[in-house]
């Protein structure tokens, strides 16, 4: 699965212009070939790219305590939910902290332990923001695609309800199809769309590069999404907006 990172501008209380990174990543805890190796290499990716949040997915209980040891830099926030495999956001200690609440909500009907984390932040002492990380229903088989959707759903419509910009990412498993089926809140604003739809960074899930899983057939999916949204009555000098957007790691 590749990772995806985009950067940010914000207002801040004096109309100064703030960038920001965030990082999006499954980092595939559950697969044990190779965890740590895989592991190292993604939290030195971390370390040296910096990103001021970061959110992970299918983190295991070996790559929290490595992600505890050797990112000391951050402050790491796992799902207080624990499956086999959870998520995690990580803020870089210098520029962003904690301003509000923060906690992990498990999916209700989801088979698979699948829930999400949140946390309120600043960065830079910038207004408030919400940032939300969560790993959907997989697969396209009826019942979990019916599951990702009612998943999908309800976000939106926590989303829509919001009185501070948000930033929900992840890897979705999403086909077009089911965002055509829920119909997003009209406050979200998928980013990869946002940035021009460059096909260069469009399928998260290439199995033609990614042979980790050695699968026996083809397939290019935008798995991983990123969502930026306002409340509707958020004065456009306050708002959150993407400036760059690539795939990475």
């Amino acid at each position: 699965m590749a990772s995806t990172s985009i950067d940010l501008t914000q207002n801040n209380d004096d109309s100064q212009l703030q960038n920001f990174s965030l990082l999006t990543w499954n980092i595939d805890g559950l697969d044990p070939k190779n965890l740590q190796e895989r592991s190292s290499a993604v939290i030195q990716f971390i370390n040296s790219r910096t990103p001021d949040i970061v959110f992970l997915q299918e983190v295991v209980h070996e790559s929290q305590q490595w992600i505890n040891k050797q990112c000391p830099t951050y402050k790491c926030i796992f799902s207080g939910y624990r499956s086999t495999y959870y998520n995690a956001i990580l803020l870089l200690k210098s520029r962003v902290r904690v301003v509000g609440e923060y906690g992990t909500i498990p999916f209700q009907g989801s088979i698979m332990g699948r829930h999400y984390i949140y946390c309120d932040v600043s960065i830079c002492s910038n207004q408030p923001l919400r940032v939300i990380t969560s790993h959907l229903e997989s697969t396209r088989d009826i019942g979990p695609t019916l599951i990702r959707r009612d998943q999908l759903k309800l976000m939106s419509g926590l989303i829509d309800k919001l009185n501070i910009p948000s930033i929900f990412g992840g890897d979705m498993n999403l086909r077009d199809d089911d965002v055509k089926e829920v119909g997003l809140s009209p406050v979200m604003q998928d980013v990869w769309e946002y940035m021009g739809s460059k096909k260069e960074h469009e399928h998260t899930w290439d199995t033609s590069e990614n042979i980790n899983l050695g699968l026996p057939f083809k397939a290019k999916l935008r798995f991983d999404r990123l969502f930026l949204s306002h409340p509707k009555d958020l004065a456009a000098g306050m708002q959150v907006l993407p400036t760059s957007f690539e795939l990475v790691g």
